[in-house]
């Protein structure tokens, strides 16, 4: 499963590093920053809901 998300991550940042500059181009910096703060919005709430609490005063004994 860990080579899952390896292969998510490098997909995710080939296609930020070549997406960046065509939004730029397209709509400015500012339609760039919007979709980047979308996004890490986004895997915000993923984390939010899905990712374990790592922290020792929550983990079950």
């Amino acid at each position: 499963m860990c080579g899952t998300y390896i292969t998510i991550s490098r997909i995710g940042a080939a296609a930020g590093t070549f997406l960046l500059p065509i939004l730029t181009e397209l709509g400015g910096p500012n339609l760039a920053m919007l979709v980047c703060a979308c996004v890490l919005f986004l895997a915000f709430v993923i984390c939010l809901i899905w990712a374990p609490e790592t922290s020792p005063k929550y983990l079950k004994k």
